[in-house]
């Protein structure tokens, strides 16, 4: 599923911060949509598929909700 930038088996606020952090850049990893920018584009597939795990692979870890205090909503409030 698009969305598990960080390759953990699982879509969760790490993968958003992961986009915010390299926000209006060329960061491969972050560009789920191969267009050659990290904008909101990307973003829908984690908001699409927050919180889902690899259903083929088991995750070693719960998708988590809060990262450093911040929510998903938190993430996005803050993008333009």
């Amino acid at each position: 599923m698009a969305g598990d930038v960080n390759k953990d088996n699982v879509i969760d606020i790490e993968d958003a911060i992961y986009l915010k952090n390299h926000w209006k850049t060329s960061d491969r990893k972050a560009d789920i949509n191969f267009d050659g920018i990290v904008d909101m584009k990307d973003m829908e597939y984690i908001k699409k598929n927050y919180l889902l795990e690899n259903p083929t692979v088991k995750a070693d870890k719960k998708p988590k909700e809060v990262a450093v205090g911040k929510t998903l909503e938190d993430i996005l409030s803050t993008l333009k």
